[in-house]
């Protein structure tokens, strides 16, 4: 199957397609992954200013950017023999549907999406999918129109992706031994019971497969996301956005001079048996520390060795907490196999720490590479692949499909609430 897939989420406009090949059910699915073309286009620059994403700005950029993607995607795999027109570009796209999109994106944007059809009227791929969430719902709306123009104009179907599907699937899959032209990932067989953790700027999701379509969501953050907690603590300490890079560097420095803060930072919710997460109150410490110490968190200077102190802490304890859920839900479920997914799964430190532990208990480990952990769209393609072979989505009518910035998993997921948590804890505890 081949897949056009576009990506806008948050703050990486993402275009690639892809070709699959997969075989088997949700017990044993195995196959392969190809980007044919995958271009990406990071707005981190844009948003440092602002110490994180500013959702009006990225949907700007992503209007700014997706037509410039899509162009080229379209233009690295359009076969040099054009087949015949199958129809007039963008016949069948009723006037009122293209004014409304006039009125999320502005016109000079549904101009630049006829112009593609008319530049390449023939689709060389099966059907095209976009991520509908969950996400930024201005950013989102970006890339879920511009899917459903296309898809109208070429006649193909159109289905929406899931964004925390395709860091999840993505994780599992390793890289292909033998050269070939474009990346290849290769989807084996998977331990089950596995525990996914899905950790982000914007996420972090704690799940139990026991086969690809049976989830059951352990936990999630009841306030900041992990990878936000990072954002958020660099500010404070006067380091630019992205967060997460710049704290572990600084991190790394500190614990290889053994420069230490002297205080821990709290590691939230681990005396609760919950698998929810919250790193909230993370934030308000540091911003407490730094206040009792003489500095203005809104305003930070501090000296290196400070700094550095702080950085390796506040990753310690973001890092600590994480690992202190992953092993309470392998207890849990008694899980044969781990896979990290998002952003914040590219931390070394975190990364190290989930790995030792995981070999000490001889858990398979599926770590993705750097490139597949921050949002792109060759990882949302493998979640939709994989969600459409198994039937777990179908096709939208492309009049219909609509972002969903808190889009739950696909169907086959089920959702463990903080009552029954709190239900099963207060039972362990008679």
């Amino acid at each position: 199957m081949r897949l056009l897939t576009i990506e806008t989420s948050c703050d990486e406009t993402s275009v690639a397609v892809t070709e699959s090949l997969l075989a088997g059910d949700a017990t044993a699915l195995q196959g392969t992954f190809r980007a044919l073309a995958h271009f990406t286009a990071s707005q981190a620059a844009s948003h440092a200013a602002y110490g994180g994403v500013f959702p009006t700005l990225a949907k700007r950029e992503h209007t700014k950017n997706l037509p410039l993607l899509l162009g080229e995607t379209l233009k690295s795999v359009y076969p040099k023999d054009k087949p015949a027109r199958r129809q007039a570009p963008g016949e069948g796209l009723p006037a009122a549907w293209l004014e409304e999109v006039c009125d999320h994106e502005g016109g000079e944007f549904v101009e630049q999406m006829m112009d593609l059809l008319k530049r390449f009227p023939y689709a060389p791929f099966d059907g095209v999918a976009v991520t509908y969430g969950p996400g930024l719902d201005p950013a989102l709306w970006v890339g879920v129109n511009a899917a459903r123009l296309l898809a109208c104009g070429w006649q193909l179907p159109l289905w929406g992706a899931h964004h925390l599907e395709g860091h999840l699937v993505s994780a599992c899959t390793t890289p292909e031994r033998t050269q070939t032209e474009g990346e290849t990932r290769i989807l084996g067989s998977v331990p089950f019971p596995l525990v996914g953790l899905i950790v982000s700027g914007g996420h972090t999701d704690l799940i139990a497969l026991t086969r690809w379509d049976k989830r059951e969501i352990l936990g999630r953050t009841r306030d900041d996301a992990a990878g936000e907690a990072f954002d958020k603590s660099a500010r404070m300490l006067g380091l630019p956005y992205p967060g997460g890079p710049a704290i572990a560097s600084l991190a790394q420095q500190a614990r290889e001079r053994g420069e230490t803060l002297g205080i821990r930072l709290p590691r939230p919710m681990l005396e609760s048996e919950s698998l929810d997460f919250s790193f909230a109150g993370l934030k308000t410490a540091l911003r407490r520390e730094l206040q009792k110490r003489g500095f203005d968190p809104e305003h930070p200077v501090l000296p290196k060795a400070l700094q550095r102190a702080f950085a390796r802490e506040v990753e310690e304890a973001i890092t600590e907490t994480l690992l202190a859920k992953l092993k309470s839900a392998r207890e849990q479920t008694g899980a044969r196999s781990i896979a990290l997914g998002g952003g914040v799964a590219a931390n070394r430190y975190f990364k190290d720490a989930t790995s030792r532990w995981a070999h000490q208990q001889g858990l398979a480990l599926f770590v993705p590479p750097a490139t597949l952990a921050s949002d792109n769209a060759f990882m949302v393609a493998m979640g939709a692949e994989v969600d459409i072979h198994l039937s777990l989505i179908s096709p939208a009518g492309t009049n219909r499909l609509r972002p969903d910035p808190s889009a739950p998993w696909p169907a086959g997921s089920v959702l463990r609430t903080r009552n029954e948590q709190e239900a099963g804890e207060s039972k362990r505890k008679e």
